[in-house]
């Protein structure tokens, strides 16, 4: 997967199996995948018990879940110190102290092996029963050589109930230290794996906020801007962002400052990775997102009480950019005089491609159609036109087909992170 669930350090280890009558995956772009009755998953859990000696490793743990007719199935087993078996833990888990030795210092740590109805609090209906295999995760190289892409391997080997698709247009989970990726969505990317599961739409915990990967940021309640009736800027809120003291989210991962801490279920040691992403952001980025209403009324005043110069599809300016355009470039919605263009240009080598800049913290999607009159808009299949939030201001250089034939014309959407 892209982004693996914080299991307490271990390293895992996952397999999935088909049912005898080899149903399929209900294949989904952003919500779960539909797991058909009898599908069965299996996870390995390791401890090196000298971190960062990987001749160390104990296989600690393996769970098993299996998809039923009425919803999921689970057990839990856990090995014994040899690691040559491993017996089924009972309904209501089990802890045990593994001997750790960490810079030459001997000690433990507390392992939780989950029971049943702690597997249910997490492998919910909502959240498609099985973690981890959608495609944000699984659109990644293989890990077997010679497999290519994990997405494409799995359609067109039968998993699937789609024979054919392209990951190049298909979102993918960023890695937390790829610095060429926004921070924004390398924390959004670290929630998805770790809280979605929960905190999602019809989530047990959807009254907080949602953790889903593919909604705009201003749908996920991580960050919002509250602003007074004279049209000013009162203070920027959400669970992302507490200005001077800590964010409720940093409150829910920092173990040292005596909050509830999640995921409440098999918890034990504090998250490495994300703690530090999210107050990192929490310090330099959420609280300087500026949000479309804040940026409506910046360049509309309060009285823009109709969309009909200042909605996001409007263009009062008519330089052919929406104002939910000129938002995310950082234009002035009232000045024709735009900035930001498209550009075809020829390569050495006699090919086309599209240029135009791509700004931090914003997605660019290129789209082509052969007709005008009856445009078919379809986004431009290569690895460079792919889901991405940059880093940095860049240009975007996106290869155009040369075996075209026909007349093609082009356009970019450009969407919010």
């Amino acid at each position: 997967v892209n982004v693996p669930f914080w299991s307490d350090g271990a390293q895992k280890q996952r397999w999935a199996a088909l049912p005898a009558d080899r149903s399929r995956f209900g294949f989904n772009r952003d919500d779960p995948w539909k797991v058909p009755k009898g599908a069965v998953f299996v996870k390995h859990f390791e401890l090196e018990l000298r971190p960062g000696d990987p001749t160390s490793v104990r296989r600690i743990e393996t769970r098993v879940l299996r998809r039923t007719a009425t919803g999921i199935w689970g057990a839990t087993y856990r090995w014994n110190a040899l690691g040559t078996e491993a017996e089924l833990v009972p309904p209501e888990g089990a802890d045990e102290d593994i001997p750790i030795t960490e810079n030459g210092v001997a000690g433990v740590q507390n392992w939780r092996y989950p029971g049943q109805f702690e597997c249910l609090a997490c492998h919910t209906a909502q959240a498609g029963y099985i973690l981890g295999f959608n495609t944000a995760q699984l659109n990644r190289a293989s890990a077997v050589v010679g497999r290519g892409n994990q997405l494409t391997w799995l359609a067109t080997n039968g998993w699937l109930n789609v024979s054919r698709l392209s990951p190049n247009l298909l979102p993918a989970l960023s890695q937390p230290d790829d610095e060429r990726v926004s921070l924004t969505h390398r924390v959004r990317s670290q929630l998805a794996a770790n809280c979605a599961m929960c905190h999602r739409a019809n989530g047990d915990t959807w009254h907080r906020w949602d953790a889903r990967p593919h909604l705009q940021l201003i749908e996920t309640a991580l960050v919002d801007t509250l602003i007074d009736p004279l049209g000013f800027v009162q203070w920027r809120v959400g669970i992302g962002y507490n200005q001077g003291e800590p964010s409720q989210l940093v409150k829910r991962l920092d173990w040292s400052l005596n909050e509830p801490i999640m995921p409440p279920i098999g918890n034990r040691k504090m998250n490495p990775i994300l703690l530090p992403l999210v107050e990192r952001w929490s310090r330099s980025e959420a609280p300087y997102i500026e949000l479309y209403e804040q940026w409506r009324v910046n360049h509309f005043g309060n009285w823009a009480t109709s969309d009909e110069d200042s909605g996001p599809e409007a263009d009062p300016d008519g330089d052919g950019l929406s104002n939910e355009a000129e938002w995310l470039l950082g234009e002035d919605p009232q000045n024709p005089e735009t900035t930001w263009h498209i550009q075809l240009k020829a390569t050495a080598v006699g090919a086309m491609v599209l240029q135009f800049p791509r700004k931090a913290g914003v997605g660019f999607e290129a789209q082509s159609t052969s007709d005008l009159r009856s445009p078919n808009w379809q986004p431009v299949d290569c690895p460079e036109n792919r889901p991405w939030f940059s880093a940095q201001d860049e240009v975007a250089s996106i290869p155009l087909s040369a075996n075209r034939t026909n007349s093609a014309f082009f356009r970019v959407r450009i969407y919010p992170q």
